[in-house]
């Protein structure tokens, strides 16, 4: 027998969707709804029934909104879909911009059951808002966080970045500098008194009259404004004669491209 709560098939349903990152000792945070860099894709569904689905594609909602900082309000006209009963699922599918998968974006699915189970029968009594959601979260594991130097919203990224680093949360942080260029993947992070430092593991490098100088590319994300500076050091202070490369055990590349010869 199901311990689901019982839905009346053909009443109408608004439904909330609660995203929730699981954290390495197994409790779960409350974190924002991803941002409008990723899209969002959720299918409803019962066994052999048809399927339903809400979207959010290039900031645009479809069959639901976003009601507050964490939380989208999902809108199913059961009374019009042909489903059958049974236990209601849904598929929950992030599409995220990442230039190593075909047409430069990856997907990832995170199927669930919803608590509820579908029937013809009165719906059991649940406990609701005023607004009449049937509240039951969603869980997601992390995936990585865009900050998009392009757009307006990427301070808000900051926000939850930092929100994560000060408890010593790991994070995976991309940042994309602008739509020609690809974004850049976050090797490694040093404190400061600022707020955080972001190396990307991309090098670049200048040349100077009878050599050339390597830099490591970072980006400073200052806490006071959540803004991000874009910056580099050098690397190696002494100057490599012209045209010879610099064999270290970091992954170097000289002018966009790395050398075959780069001892790794």
């Amino acid at each position: 027998m199901t311990t689901d709560k019982r839905w009346n098939i053909q009443t109408d349903l608004v439904y909330t969707e609660t995203f929730y990152e699981r954290q390495t000792d197994g409790t779960l945070l409350k974190v924002p709804v991803p941002g409008a860099e990723i899209d969002i894709h959720v299918e409803y569904f019962t066994d052999g029934g048809c399927k339903y689905e809400v979207s959010r594609i290039d900031g645009i909602y479809q069959g639901c909104r976003q009601i507050d900082e964490y939380s989208l309000e999902i809108f199913i006209p059961l009374s019009r879909l042909s489903m059958r009963p049974g236990v209601f699922g849904r598929n929950l599918r992030l599409t995220i911009p990442d230039e190593n998968f075909m047409d430069q974006v990856k997907n990832l699915c995170f199927p669930a059951k919803t608590g509820l189970f579908l029937w013809f029968g009165p719906t059991d009594d649940i406990e609701q808002s005023p607004y009449g959601e049937a509240i039951v979260t969603t869980i997601i594991n992390a995936s990585y966080d865009v900050i998009d130097l392009t757009g307006e919203a990427y301070p808000d990224t900051c926000r939850r970045i930092f929100a994560k680093l000060d408890i010593g949360i790991p994070a995976n942080i991309y940042v994309k500098e602008s739509d020609e260029l690809p974004q850049r993947a976050i090797a490694q992070i040093r404190k400061t008194e600022t707020g955080y430092r972001l190396f990307s593991g991309i090098f670049e490098t200048e040349e100077f009259e009878g050599g050339i100088k390597t830099f490591r590319v970072y980006y400073d994300m200052i806490r006071e404004d959540c803004s991000i500076v874009k910056g580099k050091e050098e690397l190696f202070p002494e100057l490599a004669p012209a045209g010879e490369y610099i064999k270290r055990s970091d992954f170097l590349i000289i002018n966009g491209g790395c050398p075959n010869d780069i001892l790794q």
